[in-house]
């Protein structure tokens, strides 16, 4: 009798056991798995919000840039005349060096500044129709573009305290190697680039060294 009843005991004692460890795995489940969620969830999370910040930064910097007033750089200071133009109408742009350096550029052809257009979140240059940058224009050309040939000019030097400024009607020439006609620039958001340096190359005269860009603010055409 006495060893029936331990054998009963035994028996009763595995089951809760079996019972004990059953608990033990499903609670171990339910806590990786939720752990596994949860860390799930924050990198999706952290994913969003990574995107919205970018979205944010980017409009941050388009609505910095789209402020009326100059953007300075390296004691240049790049200035628009306005922020929102109509079809047409001519944009003044002014490049002053108000730092006590002198800045070498290169010379116009025909204008002394590059443009880019705001498009799927980035700048890109506006491609001419040979692969080249296409050029600003301006209304000393006429109605067609053609190509000047002439001696390469060695660059010109902003001394300090001194200042140019260029008229731009909104034109571009699509291509460099042949005359075509001046086409007009589309609606859309647009910035103007200056290239500087501050010392010639040792190898070439007619090369700036380490040279720099400064953008303008950003401009609207309607």
């Amino acid at each position: 009798m006495n060893e029936t009843n331990n054998i009963n005991t035994k028996h009763k004692f595995d089951f809760r056991h079996l019972l004990i460890v059953i608990a033990i795995i499903l609670i171990t489940n339910n806590i990786v798995g939720g752990l596994v969620w949860y860390f799930m969830d924050q990198n999706a999370k952290n994913i969003t919000d990574s995107n919205i910040l970018k979205t944010k930064d980017l409009q941050q910097q388009i609505d910095d840039l789209s402020k009326v007033g100059p953007t300075t750089q390296d004691g240049l200071v790049f200035t628009i005349n306005n922020t929102k133009f109509d079809k047409g109408e001519p944009i003044n742009a002014t490049i002053t060096n108000e730092s006590n350096n002198s800045y070498f550029f290169y010379y116009p052809e025909p204008t002394f500044f590059y443009i880019q257009y705001f498009k799927d979140g980035q700048w890109v240059d506006i491609e001419g129709q040979d692969g080249n940058n296409a050029l600003l224009s301006n209304d000393k050309l006429g109605e067609s573009c053609g190509l000047i040939l002439y001696e390469r000019p060695l660059p010109g030097e902003l001394k300090p305290s001194t200042s140019f400024s260029e008229k731009w009607d909104q034109t571009i020439c699509p291509t460099l190697d042949s005359l075509s006609k001046i086409e007009n620039i589309k609606s859309g958001q647009y910035r103007l680039s200056f290239e500087y340096g501050s010392k010639i190359a040792s190898d070439d005269q007619f090369r700036i060294a380490e040279s720099k860009i400064i953008y303008s603010n950003t401009f609207t055409i309607k």
